[in-house]
Parts: C-alpha cells; sequence; structure tokens
C-alpha cells in the first residue's frame, strides 16, 4: 500500500528516518510502509519498539538499497556491452567486405605481373639476339673499314708514285729540250702536263684513262705510257668538287709532296687568345704559318687565367678550329696552384671538342729567383694537363732567355716574339713556313716603316727599376751633300708625339748609307788640308752615352748574370 505525502510526513516528524533520503526510491517507499506499519501497531498496542529492532531494519534497507544499486550497475554494463558487441559486429563485417576487395585486387595484379613478366623476358630475348646481330654487323664493317684503310694507304702510295713520275718526266723534258724548242712548243708541253695534273687531282675524268704519252720530233726522248689514277682506283671518290677546285688552284703552281689530307691540316685556323705576351703575336704567325691558314689573336693585357678563360666562347669557332692559350703571367704569386687548376678544367669541359695548345708560364728576370719558382710551377700544370688528351703543352723555358725580353724583363722583344711563334707553329701544325714579305724598298730613302723588323718600342707600361728612361733623340740637321737632294727628306726622327710603328722595343736605328758623302782618297784629303784649313760639312749634335744592357742591370740589382744561354 502506497502512503500518502501528508503520512510520509507525519511519519518524519515521529519517527527518525532522516537517513532514508540517501536511498532509493523504491528502497525509501519500502522503508516508508514498514515504519508506518510499525507506527500503527506501537500506537494500537501502546509498546515502545526496540532499538534492536530498528537497526536491523536500518541494516536491511540498506543492504537491499545496495543490491539495487548493484543491479542497476549491472543493466547499464550490460547496455554498453551490447552497444560495444553492436559496433564489433559492424566492423567486422566491414573489414570482411575490404578483405574480400584487396584478395580480389590482389589476384587481378598478380595476374597482370605475371602478363608482364612473360613480355619483359620476351623482350630480353629479342634485345639480346638485336646485340648479338649488332655486334656481327660491327665486326664486319670493322674488318670493311680495315680493308678500306689498306685500300686507301695504296692509292695515296700510287699517288705519290705518280707524282714523283711527272716530276722526273718534267725534269727529263726540261733537260732534254733544246732552247729553241722550247720556245717553239712551250704551250703543248704545258698543255702536257696540265692534262697530267688534271688527271691526278681527277680521278673521274674519263679521259686518257689508258695513257699519257709524249712525244718530241720521233727521237729517243719518248716517254713510257703511264697508267692513271682512274685505272688504279677501283671506289669512286666521295667528294669530286673539292678535287677539281683543287686542281684549279694548282694549274700554275703544283707541289707533289704536299698531300691533301695534310694540306688541309695545314690550312686549319688558328685562334689565339691570352695575356699581353700576345699583342704582336699575329704578324710572326702568319709569317711562319700556311699562307692559306686564317689566323685570329686576341690580347687581353693585365688578365688572369680565370678571366682569360672564362672569355673564351668556343661556340663562337669553326669545327677544325685549332685554340692556342697563353695566360699565367699575371697569376705568379698572385692565385693559387688550385684556381688555375679548376680554371684548367673549365677550358677542358669548354674545349673538349677542339685541340688546345696550352703555352706555359714564360720565364720572367724582373724578380730575384722567380724564373727556379715559374719552372717548377710549369712542371706541375704540364703534368696535370696529361689527363687531358686534348691538350698540348709549349714550354717557352725551352726556348727563351734573358736576351729574348724587352727593358722591362717581362714582355717578350722580337726575337722573343719571333722565337715564340716558330714554336708555336711548329708544335701545331709539325711545319713551319717562311712567307717572303713583298714590302719594297726605295734605294734612296729608308723610312721607319722600312724599318719595321728592327724598330721595337718600348712599352707604355712600366714594371720595375728595370725599365729604362725613354731615349728622345733627334738628328738636328741633315749631312751636307754634293749630289741632288729633291727626293731626299728628313728621316730618323722621334720625339714624342711622333707616331710609333708597332713593335716591342725602342732600339736606335742608324742612317742609311746614301745620307753619307762618298769617300775620298787620303791623298787628295792631305793635299787641301795643307791647302785650306778643313771647313766641316755636317753638324751633329753631342752623342749621349748609350743606356745600360740587360748584363749591367742585372749586375745593379746584385742578379747572378748569365753565362750562357738559358734552356
Amino acid at each position: 500500500m502506497t502512503l500518502s505525502r501528508n503520512q510520509v510526513l507525519h511519519l518524519k516528524r515521529n519517527m527518525d528516518v532522516e537517513y532514508l533520503k540517501h536511498f532509493n526510491l523504491d528502497v525509501q517507499t519500502s522503508a516508508y510502509e514498514i515504519y508506518h506499519e510499525l507506527h500503527s501497531l506501537k500506537e494500537l498496542n501502546q509498546i515502545e519498539l526496540p532499538e534492536t529492532l530498528l537497526s536491523k531494519i536500518s541494516e536491511v534497507l540498506n543492504t537491499f538499497n545496495e543490491e539495487i544499486q548493484k543491479n542497476n550497475d549491472l543493466k547499464t554494463k550490460s547496455q554498453n556491452l551490447t552497444e560495444l558487441l553492436q559496433k564489433e559486429v559492424q566492423q567486422k563485417t566491414f573489414f570482411e567486405g575490404k578483405f574480400n576487395q584487396e584478395r580480389d585486387n590482389n589476384a587481378v595484379i598478380s595476374n597482370q605481373a605475371d602478363t608482364d613478366e612473360k613480355k619483359f623476358k620476351d623482350q630480353e630475348t629479342q634485345y639480346k639476339t638485336e646485340i648479338i646481330r649488332l655486334k656481327q654487323t660491327g665486326l664486319k664493317w670493322k674488318v670493311e673499314n680495315d680493308d678500306m684503310k689498306t685500300e686507301k694507304e695504296r692509292l695515296v702510295a700510287e699517288n705519290e708514285n705518280l707524282k714523283k713520275k711527272i716530276k722526273k718526266l718534267e725534269e727529263n723534258m726540261n733537260r732534254k729540250e733544246d732552247p729553241d724548242e722550247t720556245t717553239n712548243k712551250p704551250s703543248e708541253k704545258k698543255k702536257t702536263v696540265m692534262t697530267l695534273h688534271e688527271e691526278i687531282l681527277n680521278p673521274n675524268t674519263t679521259t686518257h684513262n689508258t695513257s699519257v704519252k709524249l712525244n718530241n720530233d720521233s727521237s729517243s726522248d719518248d716517254i713510257s705510257i703511264i697508267p692513271t689514277p682512274a685505272q688504279l682506283r677501283t671506289p669512286a671518290p666521295p667528294n669530286t668538287s673539292t678535287l677539281n677546285q683543287t686542281a684549279q688552284n694548282n694549274t700554275n703552281t703544283f707541289n707533289p709532296s704536299i698531300h691533301d689530307n695534310l694540306s688541309s691540316n695545314l690550312k686549319n685556323r688558328l685562334f689565339v687568345l691570352g695575356d699581353s705576351h700576345c699583342r704582336y703575336l699575329e704578324a710572326d704567325l702568319k709569317k711562319y704559318a700556311n699562307p692559306e691558314c686564317r689566323i685570329n689573336c686576341v690580347a687581353m693585357p693585365g688578365r688572369k687565367l680565370h678571366q682569360i678563360v672564362s672569355a673564351l666562347k668556343p661556340d663562337k669557332l669553326t669545327p677544325d678550329t685549332n685554340i692556342c692559350i697563353i695566360a699565367g703571367t699575371n697569376d705568379v704569386f698572385q692565385s693559387t696552384y688550385d684556381s688555375m687548376i679548376k680554371s684548367y678544367d673549365l677550358l677542358f669541359n669548354k674545349c673538349k671538342n677542339f685541340k688546345v695548345f696550352v703555352v706555359l708560364i714564360p720565364p720572367r728576370y724582373d724578380v730575384r729567383r722567380i724564373s727556379s719558382h715559374i719552372v717548377n710551377l710549369n712542371c706541375k700544370i704540364k703534368h696535370y694537363l696529361t689527363k687531358y688528351p686534348n691538350f698540348t703543352c709549349v714550354d717557352p723555358n725551352n726556348f727563351l732567355n734573358i736576351y729574348s725580353y724587352s727593358d722591362d724583363c717581362v714582355h717578350l722583344n722580337r726575337k722573343g716574339i719571333s722565337m715564340l711563334c716558330k714554336s708555336i707553329i711548329g708544335k701545331i701544325y709539325n711545319k713551319i713556313h717562311y712567307n717572303v714579305d713583298n714590302r719594297t724598298r726605295d734605294s734612296g730613302t729608308h723610312t721607319s716603316t722600312m724599318h719595321y723588323n728592327r724598330v721595337v718600342p718600348q712599352h707604355t707600361y712600366q714594371y720595375t727599376a728595370y725599365t729604362r728612361n725613354q731615349i728622345r733623340r733627334k738628328h738636328t740637321q741633315q749631312p751636307q751633300h754634293t749630289f741632288s737632294r729633291q727626293n731626299v727628306a728628313k728621316h730618323h726622327t722621334l720625339e714624342a708625339d711622333a707616331p710609333l710603328p708597332p713593335a716591342l722595343m725602342r732600339t736606335p736605328i742608324p742612317p742609311p748609307l746614301s745620307m753619307y758623302p762618298p769617300l775620298r782618297h787620303h791623298s787628295i784629303i792631305q793635299n787641301q788640308s795643307q791647302q785650306t784649313p778643313i771647313q766641316p760639312h755636317h753638324t751633329y749634335s753631342a752623342h749621349r752615352k748609350p743606356p745600360p744592357t740587360y748584363r749591367d742591370t742585372l749586375i745593379q740589382r746584385n742578379f747572378p748574370c748569365p753565362l750562357t744561354t738559358l734552356v
């Protein structure tokens, strides 16, 4: 039976049941009913309830409350476990589906891998077969190439023999022919010789394929039949236009000792780049090189090795150009060895497809014992550059000495430039030409331009105390002559404002012999001296003391004086 609210309040006032408020509602309801019955029994029977009974009732209620709480906790846990179980079931379903999907994908990938592996094995077999075929073809071509080289050497030898025979025939013709016959029949001989020249240089010509025979008055001057190159050569030449052009150029002058390949190498372009040492090299290089060789020389005074290498632009050069580098003088005691090596590595990376000729550091005599240091540095550089196959070194220390230098003991004079150019041309082309300078000289007057090879002005810049003072000389008066002076002008005048020729060292130039009066016999001079006093015909300025030589300069600076030429 459920108690009303008033009954519960009345029960709380009469009995001590405050502890029930901490119990569960169901426990409180049951406890209120029990206490209400006990209170009713107490009032009806007029008896007192024992404390032990109340204590037992409290304990029972407390135990009952605990059990109810445990039951509630178990219910809550049961609900939580149920939810977790549902989640696990959902995850299991999800992972089972994903596992099945991955298994199907793996099966597809495995099948594709098997197919690709089979395909790659087939391709590998094909490539191996192709490699074997290419190796066999390469060996075949190598054998054919060797045969072609042998045939080429044979044809070259035959060509040389034919040229020698033609030369002998020309000599025999010149020796046996009489002067009258030579004057009467020059065109016929020239025509026959030109036919031989064209036959050698043009193997494709079909005319005169069997022989060439020269007759002179049906005498013993008959020349035996000579087979032509068209009979000896079985394959056709690769380029006929080039040979025809060569034959046309060699129509008037024919030199059988020069081969086509050699002449093509001698005509390769030369590009020289460097510091102030290559300022005046171009004229001498052209003098000693092949006349048809194109030479360009670019000077960068005061520049170091890395600056010169950076300024080089190989992409603007033709493929067969020879490159010559002259640098390093400005790097002595200024740049480290590692930086110079890096510059040479950069030069190799730039010029892998060119032949590079490196002129090592020339010796110097402006500082004491600096040449020994330069020699050691050149030795290290030469040893390092041996790993580059297209590099060739030219060591100036092998041919330059102190007499090859100008007053500053750093730059070369005319003699040193000539020796350096000869060495460069000989190293590059293995042959030195001596081209004749066709500049004419007047018999009566020799101007300063006529003495170009001897006038070598001093450098405008100065280095040390070795630089001599600039000499200003001027002939104040021309010699008095008895002959006509219509075509005689004033010469050999060097002033500060006078233009100097492009040379390296200023040397005094004596007047030409034509400027002096003719010699007279001593008896005539004695007779004139007895009759009248001698009147001088010439007035000259006082001669200055000549400047000191290299040897005197070295002695003043306590330098070791060279006894012989340096090697």
